[in-house]
């Protein structure tokens, strides 16, 4: 005897039932997914200098960039010998022009012997302190960016760094040292 069509009918109805609960656990797992991904941490920015035309370009970039800070923010230099700095002097001066146009604060750490060029910082809204410093490189927080650099070999490098882990990091040796280093 053949079969019943209504049982045809009724294994249709419940396959049909099983897709449109498929259909929705593959949406309802898309959207996880989607929103998963969209709360991944994301990636840092990095940016490398070379030569001391590189370095220049990294300055006229933060230069430029100091229009966005917070005008309560201050910028956290740590400096290294004299050397590691001293060529790119008359290049800050565009950085400190503008920096002071725009109200914001400078903390710098120099080597116990810069007490001339402290002294003409300080009247740039600005706070120096002293320290015996051995290092070449140096390293700067300014906002949400780090900057570490050196040009005192035969090649100068710098990196630009935009990540809260690295800059709140220094941020709090700057600090710490701050609260060490001689007025």
């Amino acid at each position: 005897m053949p079969s019943n069509p209504e049982v045809i009918n009724k294994i249709f109805q419940e396959r049909k039932e099983q897709l449109e609960q498929e259909t929705k656990d593959i949406t309802e797992l898309v959207k996880n997914l989607k929103e998963k991904n969209a709360s991944k941490e994301s990636f840092s920015k990095y940016k490398y200098f070379e030569g001391l035309v590189g370095i220049k370009s990294l300055w006229a970039e933060i230069t430029e960039s100091l229009k966005e800070l917070d005008k309560e923010s201050i910028v956290k230099v740590y400096t290294g010998i004299k050397e590691s700095y001293e060529a790119l002097l008359p290049f800050y001066e565009e950085f400190h022009k503008e920096r002071v146009k725009l109200k914001i604060r400078y903390n710098i750490i120099y080597p116990l012997e810069e007490t001339k060029l402290g002294k003409k910082r300080e009247k740039q809204l600005s706070e120096v302190k002293y320290m015996k410093l051995n290092n070449e490189a140096e390293f700067i927080v300014i906002g949400e960016k780090l900057i570490l650099q050196y040009i005192t070999r035969q090649t100068p490098r710098a990196f630009l760094i935009e990540d809260e882990v690295f800059v709140k990091t220094h941020e709090q040796i700057f600090d710490s040292l701050w609260k060490i280093a001689k007025q």
